[in-house]
């Protein structure tokens, strides 16, 4: 049995062997991981969102409004992550009746698992655009919006960042927008999202 670290000026490597169980063992007072090196202690998995609170103020036809906020991650792990996001339903009339849509862009081509360009403010609809690190490869620029997955009719919920490896302070900003047309409904409008971070292993 043994173990060790072995370095250079261009890696660094840490091993065990002979060891029969490998695994995490605690107890009240001590932690140890044995064998395999991905199971060791090397840090948290830790995923923020800056703002909780997304508003648009008052809505005026034909323009669309926007709001963003940014997602953070630290994996520490070799495994990377995943961040999935959802929506609880489209934005719902305080009514209970009326909704704003969801986006379906301007050639009425994206859909809440591929995003294409949507800068006509003419074309009203919620929907999501995201930048930064590790991001959904679909979002090609800042123009590319789709809606986001709805819970509400069964939609998968689908990924908006992505890593293999290891992440320290990655960031992705996701700009929602929304726009209504003549017909739109006065009131107060509310949908959640959910995200789901996910590391990997």
């Amino acid at each position: 049995m043994g173990s060790g670290e072995q370095d250079s000026s261009s890696y660094q490597l840490t091993n065990t062997t002979g060891q029969i169980a490998a695994g995490p063992f605690d107890s009240l007072t001590k932690f140890l991981g044995s064998g395999f090196q991905y199971i060791y202690t090397i840090g948290t998995f830790r995923f923020s969102i800056s703002k909780l609170n997304i508003d648009f103020g008052n809505l005026i036809i034909g323009a669309h409004s926007t709001d963003s906020l940014t997602l953070t991650l630290d994996t520490k792990g070799a495994g990377g992550y995943t961040v999935y996001a959802y929506q609880q339903h489209p934005l719902r009339h305080q009514n209970g009746i009326a909704f704003i849509p969801n986006t379906s862009c301007d050639s009425a081509d994206c859909t809440f698992s591929l995003a294409k360009t949507w800068t006509n403010q003419g074309v009203p609809g919620f929907g999501f655009n995201a930048t930064g690190n590790n991001i959904a490869s679909d979002f090609i620029n800042a123009n590319y919006f789709r809606p986001f997955a709805d819970q509400s009719l069964s939609q998968a919920m689908q990924p908006v960042m992505t890593a293999a490896d290891v992440a320290t302070q990655e960031q992705a900003i996701l700009t929602y927008k929304a726009g209504i047309d003549a017909n739109q409904a006065a009131g107060f409008y509310t949908t959640a999202i959910i995200f789901v971070a996910v590391p990997g292993f």
